[in-house]
């Protein structure tokens, strides 16, 4: 017959087994205790058939051994001859939830509260089941309501907070969390929950603090320490990262991933040999770890050992042929340490397993030139041409290699095409505007010029009188012929000088565009135009001294001749040469127009 302290006994360990289910190790009972235990109660049972005392310990054992049919067995003898025991009613609860038939615990935790409704603990078992069916908000009432009939039940806390978290409370989510966490600090489950939150809200510190809280919990935590270091390096703190990582390898010395990580973190702090002793404990834990002896290589290759990185690359090629990074890496390494041969022999054998990799292309093509080859160059340049048909980069070498073998048409083409796909690329017209009007192609040349007057804003209006200059003359056949012939009757005519030095700058040849502006001035020194002129050509090739001074040449001209436009637009772009070549321009009350020519000759 049981003694009243041994049914104190049973009812303790029902209400521990029940409502805490993560009990630690040291606070199970042998099951081999249970089983004597159920053996025993049967045997009492034979005598006793409707003792309900019986018949509810016997539940409790059964479940305590996950036979929990047969727990609901004896719960509900026990309810048959004791239908008002609360308790009862909670174990069956407890027990039809553990096999899924949610409806049915549902039914007697609601038996359990109509018999004793200031039972929290029926209160906490109630909110589980409703977070299985789904209805959070319910499942938060009976939270609130265990917590409130009891302040210091953690566990209801808990989840309290898990349940408002998924209502996108997160404020009142954290703050349950912590009220858990200061009625049981070492709730490991409750800092994982918390810091996952704090993760989603983007409060990294407070995340970081709660991980620090599951590691001193448990400090073979692993899983947390390498989660721990990983927030580290987010936040840059890369010290606190390999702490955790070192921490881990000594606690466990075959840990691969914190020897990786830690052989990343002394890679990128530039500690190399360090990186080089954890990677070859990585190969010592796992030989076989192709990842390994790759950041192995690539770690020689930047501390100039390329021999070694070739060694270490070229035995992983053995094993695994067709590893494209592992190719492109041995290849690089090759050129590294000069033997180009064999860098394109390896190249060529990776663009077959990878035909449509650009940067494959692009360094075959760089590599043929460089070694004379440009019909091989050409070849994978078009390749390239053809997979990114909008790479200016990719049409501009090829349109200096197409002139390289002068094949102008097929170079022009593709100066055409960069034009297209970048309207602003001064390169691409100016060689076409020169090509053509060197030519006298002036109609094809015309639209190129343009564009470059176009991009140059601050000087437009000028170029564009210029070029307004010049098509007076664009559309006459062989005009240069007709103005040499000009100039052996009329040598000393500075408007014809000025006229041929138009023609000249209209097909980009600007050293005799000046030679001629020159020789107008000379003819013609007080001449505003020539000045003003002479200073725009100074100034695209490059030289401020002549751009300024002429400039300031013009501008004495226009003012004695009181022509108040001209003033304007000269001073405008004085103003601007002067600021951008830090020159003030010559000195004196301007009168002098002989001794600044003289002046001139230094710089002419």
């Amino acid at each position: 017959m049981a003694t009243a302290k041994t049914f104190k006994f049973y009812i303790s360990l029902f209400t521990f087994f029940c409502f805490f289910p993560s009990a630690t190790h040291a606070e199970e009972q042998n099951l081999k205790t249970y089983q004597h235990n159920i053996q025993k109660l049967k045997k009492i049972i034979l005598s006793r058939p409707h003792d309900p005392n019986l018949h509810f310990n016997l539940a409790n054992n059964y479940w305590r051994l996950g036979k929990y049919k047969k727990s609901i067995q004896h719960y509900k003898k026990t309810l048959d001859v004791q239908p008002f025991d609360a308790e009862a009613h909670t174990g069956i609860g407890f027990a039809y939830g553990k096999i899924g038939q949610t409806k049915e615990a549902i039914y007697h935790y609601h038996e359990a509260l109509k018999i004793n409704p200031d039972d929290p603990k029926a209160h906490y078992r109630l909110g589980y089941e409703f977070i299985n069916t789904g209805e959070l908000k319910k499942a938060k009432t009976y939270f609130q309501g265990a917590t409130d009939l009891d302040p210091y039940f953690a566990l209801a806390f808990r989840e309290l907070a898990y349940v408002t978290a998924k209502l996108k409370d997160n404020k009142n989510a954290i703050k349950y969390y912590n009220q858990s966490l200061k009625l049981d600090r070492n709730d490991e489950n409750a800092h994982r929950e918390l810091l996952e939150l704090y993760e989603k809200t983007g409060k990294m510190d407070q995340a970081i603090e709660q991980y620090e809280e599951i590691i001193r919990i448990d400090p073979k935590n692993f899983s947390a320490r390498h989660t721990i270091a990983s927030l580290y390096i987010k936040k840059g703190q890369e010290q606190d990262a390999a702490r955790h990582y070192r921490i881990t390898i000594k606690l466990n010395p075959n840990d691969q991933k914190a020897h990786k990580a830690l052989a990343y973190l002394y890679t990128q702090s530039g500690k190399l040999e360090s990186a080089i002793k954890h990677l070859k404990e990585v190969i010592r834990i796992n030989p076989k770890d192709p990842e390994a002896y790759t950041k192995l290589a690539r770690i020689y290759d930047l501390q100039g050992n390329s021999s070694k990185a070739i060694n270490i690359y070229e035995s992983i090629i053995k094993t695994q042929p067709k590893d494209l990074d592992t190719l492109k890496q041995l290849a690089f390494a090759y050129e590294n340490n000069h033997r180009k041969i064999d860098a394109l022999r390896l190249y060529e054998k990776i663009i077959l397993l990878d035909p449509s990799n650009s940067s494959l292309h692009r360094k075959l093509g760089k590599l043929y030139e460089e070694s004379g080859k440009t019909n091989k160059s050409l070849s994978h340049y078009k390749i390239l041409a053809r997979l990114n048909p909008e790479d200016t980069n990719t049409h501009r070498k090829l349109g200096v290699l197409y002139a390289s073998k002068d094949e102008t048409q097929k170079s022009l083409r593709h100066y055409k095409i960069i034009t297209k796909l970048d309207p602003n690329d001064v390169t691409a017209h100016r060689i076409l505007a020169n090509h053509y009007g060197k030519r006298g192609k002036y109609l094809k040349a015309a639209p190129h010029y343009r564009q470059l007057v176009r991009l140059d804003p601050n000087f437009a209006s000028a170029y564009n009188e210029l070029r307004q200059e010049t098509g007076k003359f664009s559309m006459i056949e062989n005009p240069i012929g007709r103005y040499k012939n000009a100039l052996k009757i009329l040598p000393n005519d500075p408007d014809l000088h000025f006229k041929i030095a138009l023609y000249f700058f209209i097909i980009d040849d600007l050293n005799k565009t000046l030679k001629h502006f020159n020789e107008s001035i000379r003819l013609q020194p007080e001449d505003g135009k020539a000045h003003y002129f002479a200073g725009l050509i100074h100034h695209l090739m490059g030289n401020g001294i002549g751009a300024v001074n002429h400039m300031k040449l013009a501008e004495e001209s226009f003012v004695k001749q009181k022509q108040v436009k001209s003033i304007a637009d000269v001073r405008k772009y004085l103003r601007v040469y002067q600021s951008e070549y830090g020159i003030m321009g010559i000195e004196g009350d301007g009168s002098s127009i002989a001794r600044a020519t003289n002046q001139r000759k230094k710089y002419n």
